[in-house]
């Protein structure tokens, strides 16, 4: 795995450029700068974007009718695929 956003720091100093190959040395590295999070290169995993919509429309399903909720639901399914899209 590749890192695919740069992380930078509190600051916003880069501490390591997109393109770094992740590695356990790394990992340490970013645990030891308190980083809790970064972006990596990856293929979007279809199957689990559809389960998440899925479940989410299943939590819409009794307010859809109203239109700022149909609304919201489909701002947070364009957020969901937007996430998890390559």
């Amino acid at each position: 795995m590749r890192l695919s956003k740069s992380v930078t720091n509190e600051s916003g100093a880069v501490l390591f450029e997109a393109g770094t190959m992740l590695t356990s040395q790394l990992i340490t590295e970013l645990r030891n700068a308190s980083i809790g999070s970064v972006y990596i290169v990856g293929t979007p995993d279809h199957a689990r974007i559809e389960e998440m919509v899925a479940g989410l429309r299943k939590r819409f399903a009794k307010t859809r009718h109203e239109a700022h909720m149909a609304m919201l639901e489909e701002l947070v399914i364009e957020h969901i695929e937007e996430l998890h899209a390559q």
